[in-house]
Formats: C-alpha cells, structure tokens, sequence
C-alpha cells in the first residue's frame, strides 16, 4: 500500500491523493474508515505509516480542493527526486534509506530560504 511505503521522492502520495481525487469525482469518495479497515486488514495497525504520510492523508480527506492538492503534492514530490539526484551526484553513497527523508526536508527547507 503507497500508505506505507510513503516515499515523498516517488508518486506515492500523490498517487493518494489521485486515488481519492479519482473517487470524489466519481461520486463514490472513499472516506476515513474504508482506509482504517483496509490498514487493518491488510497491517494489522497504522504503525508502518510515517507522520508525514498520515499528514497528506488527513489534509486529502479535509481538502477542499483534491485537484490542487494532487498536482501540489506532485510538484514536492519531483523537487525532492530532484533534490536526492543533485545531492547524490555530489555527494554519492550519501543518500540511504535511513536518512533520505531527513535529506529531502534539509533540502525542502533550503529551497525556501532562498
């Protein structure tokens, strides 16, 4: 489940948000506890989905405006890919798995300092 992996430099989140997005339009939202089932049948907890994950999830099923959302979520999603391919050019073998969205926020926050 994308809810999971959550990874901010691929489409995982704004997969999310599309997904709903897609719904809404059809007239069939998915609501809150249709994903709480599913994370619990499938996880057995929400223990495996990140903060920051659950934060696009909650501001997904709050939005106003899931168009905007999916197409903002996008964008942060490619600067960061392109953040962590900039990163890893200079810097190779920096970037893992265990610090890559510590990398991705330093770098997000760079970005709006300047």
């Amino acid at each position: 489940m994308k809810l999971v992996s959550g990874r901010r430099y691929k489409a995982d989140l704004s997969d999310i948000v599309g997904v709903l997005y897609a719904h809404q339009l059809a007239g069939d939202p998915i609501s809150f506890p249709m994903i709480d089932k599913a994370m619990i049948d499938l996880y057995g907890s929400w223990d495996k989905v990140d903060d920051y994950s659950r934060s696009i999830l909650e501001k997904a099923l709050t939005s106003p405006d899931l168009k905007m959302l999916f197409e903002t979520q996008m964008t942060e999603e490619l600067q960061a890919k392109e953040s962590i391919l900039e990163i890893d050019r200079k810097y190779p073998d920096l970037v893992n798995a265990d610090n890559i969205n510590d990398i991705i926020e330093q770098a997000r926050k760079k970005k709006q300092q300047s």
